[in-house]
């Protein structure tokens, strides 16, 4: 058994260790089995003992050694205290490089098809090429992400790793770190000294209120701050600027001596995440350590976590959503469906938004707002994307629209900070296609004579699916309902339902049975033969109904269901004249009363052998369903 653990754990078996055992000069050959594993968790313990030697040495070293107390000591003055939970060892290790591109992502309708355009270290170019003596330009910068892209860490790790890199007297220059959401920035700009020789970083253009209210008035007032300084990075939602014409481009900074002319901002554009990218946070986030109790455990993570993210579409790209990972592992109880997950994420990412509004009361204000908004948006740009070519919105009817639905009222910048992005000509589109096809799915599931063709929409109809699902598997627990696929106990997939016992009245749309599948029989108990029930029940095409218990005052409402073979009625209160009879009969439907058959039609002989039996059906419960097979495209 521990053998076993140790295989299945850490991956080795006598032909992975011999070539590490004949390094040292033992002969696998010439072993007992026992005695292989000797060595083996030998070379185990001492590979962990010296990669912790190591890892001590480091710390003691970093933490201790003069330089870099220097440096620990400059990066902790220089960063406002709100920064300083990015330092910490944890979320430091976990940092993914920051790759950058030339083109915006926000052009593509999914970000990660964007990775096709050759991408660079974001980092490694400012160390190496701009932040350095031998680059004589007084450059300004303007790094541009969408939400979530990870701009701000990108800014304080270039920060950070800028100081690491030298020692104090070589230090090429001064560095400071400022929030342009400080609305005393200018002032703290303006009483740095030597700005000659000092580089400035300026995170989130987008948070200034200033900005905001009057853009060019601000600018104005910023490059008047920075005009002095050796080298300006600026960081910046993509979506502030209506446009990329709109974007930083030419500042009003003149350059002096063989250029001249204004100073522009070199525009760098945030890459998403790679696959190998998001494949090295979740091992670096669950990492493999020999001998550790948690190895085993955080094996498990891993596997559960790349399950996810295989079923989340591409939102993964974005380091915020990737970032959410380790809590939809804890909620892993409430997170069954891609729905659930999406729904978590989703509010993660509103209530982020939110969380920079003042007082409780408007936060909440302001995450209902962005939920509602998100919903009537994706109908709207649904119901128009044949007309506009395409899902996204022009930024002045992007307006029209907030007027119409009274959102204007609400002093809040939904064009920058929803979940919605803008591409270079600035359309408003929302910054994941998934995220459209799941507001369209809760639309279509809380309006359900909202008309959609889910062609060429997977997602959107995995999510209504999943909806129903849940709703049915509650009702199935609280006793209201019972499902049956194809006669047969056991679980139930989304084609297979073919039988549906009412016991109570249940609290959701059972309507979207007859709709979503083939129903052959229904089955009423005491008290479900009411009039929404009979006039659902005759849009049906079933082949047989059971009823127990019933008061029916007209069992002629049923003749009229096309494919109606059997009406088997158990204890029940009703009238039956010949006329009724006779018409049944000639419907060629079978009726059986207490099971005894009343009227027997030949031709479904086969079906009226086991109607005495058909109550059996409310035995045979399912509690989930199997994973989805091909499924109509229309509701």
């Amino acid at each position: 058994m521990l053998l076993g653990f140790i295989t299945d754990t850490f991956g080795l078996d006598k032909d992975t260790i011999k070539p590490y055992l004949e390094w040292l000069g033992i002969n696998v050959s010439d072993l007992k089995a026992s005695e292989i594993w000797f060595w083996i968790v030998t070379i185990i313990i001492l590979f962990q003992v010296g990669k912790w030697v190591i890892g001590k040495g480091r710390f003691l070293y970093s933490r201790y050694s003069a330089v870099n107390k220097w440096r620990g000591q400059y990066v902790k003055e220089k960063l406002e205290k709100d920064y300083h939970d990015y330092l910490e060892e944890e979320n430091y290790q976990l940092f993914i490089p920051t790759k950058f591109q030339n083109y915006p992502p926000n052009d593509y309708p999914d970000p990660h098809d964007s990775l096709i355009v050759s991408s660079e270290l974001l980092i490694e170019k400012f160390l190496e090429k701009v932040l350095i003596r031998k680059n004589t330009n007084r450059d300004l910068y303007c790094v541009l992400g969408g939400s979530g892209m990870g701009k701000t860490t990108f800014a304080i790790h270039l920060f950070k790793e800028y100081v690491w890199k030298y020692k104090k007297e070589s230090l090429p220059f001064e560095i400071s770190f400022f929030s342009l959401s400080d609305d005393s920035v200018i002032e703290k700009i303006n009483g740095i000294e030597n700005q000659a020789e000092h580089v400035l970083i300026l995170d989130a253009l987008d948070e200034s209120s200033q900005a905001a209210k009057n853009f060019a008035s601000y600018i104005d007032k910023l490059e008047k701050a920075i005009k002095n300084f050796r080298i300006v990075i600026i960081t910046c939602r993509t979506q502030f600027f209506k446009t990329e014409e709109e974007e930083l481009k030419e500042s009003k900074l003149r350059n002096y001596g063989i250029n001249k002319g204004f100073r522009t901002y070199n525009r760098q554009y945030i890459s998403p995440l790679a696959d190998k990218d998001i494949a090295d946070y979740i091992d670096k986030k669950y990492p493999f350590r020999l001998l550790m109790p948690s190895t085993y455990k955080n094996k498990k993570k891993r596997e559960k976590a790349k399950l996810i993210i295989r079923s989340s579409g591409n939102i993964m790209v974005r380091p915020l959503m990737l970032s959410y990972i380790d809590s939809l592992l804890g909620e892993s109880n409430d997170i069954v469906t891609t729905n659930d997950m999406y729904q978590h994420l989703i509010s993660s990412w509103i209530g982020r938004e939110a969380d920079m509004i003042s007082g409780a009361d408007e936060r909440t204000k302001i995450k209902d707002a962005i939920w509602s908004l998100s919903q009537k948006l994706a109908v709207n740009l649904y119901k128009n994307r044949r007309r506009r070519n395409g899902y996204y919105i022009a930024s002045a009817e992007f307006d029209q629209f907030k007027v119409a639905n009274d959102y204007d009222r609400i002093d809040y910048s939904f064009d920058s900070r929803s979940l919605v992005n803008r591409n270079s000509s600035g359309d408003i589109k929302f910054a994941h296609k998934s995220f459209l096809e799941f507001f369209l799915a809760k639309e279509k599931w809380e309006h359900p004579d909202f008309s959609i063709d889910f062609e060429g929409m997977d997602m959107a109809l995995l999510f209504f699916y999943e909806i129903f699902q849940k709703e049915v598997d509650k009702n199935i627990e609280a006793g209201n309902i019972e499902v049956t696929k194809d006669d047969m106990p056991g679980r139930w997939n989304i084609t297979g339902v073919k039988a549906v016992s009412f016991v109570k009245e249940p609290d959701f749309r059972y309507e979207w049975f007859s709709k979503l599948f083939e129903l052959q029989h229904i089955t009423l108990y005491d008290g479900m033969m009411n009039e929404r029930m009979k006039n659902w029940i005759c849009t049906t095409s079933i082949k047989s109904i059971s009823i127990h218990k019933g008061i029916i005052t007209d069992l002629g409402i049923f003749i009229g269901i096309s494919r109606l073979e059997v009406i088997n009625l158990k204890d029940c209160r009703v009238s039956l004249t010949p006329q009724l009879l006779s018409t049944i009969a000639s419907r060629g439907i079978s009726l059986i009363v207490n099971d005894k058959v009343i009227s027997y039609y030949h031709r479904i002989n086969h079906y009226a052998d086991r109607a005495t039996n058909i109550a059996l059906l409310k035995h045979r419960k399912c509690v989930n369903y199997a994973d989805m097979p091909e499924i109509p495209r229309k509701i």
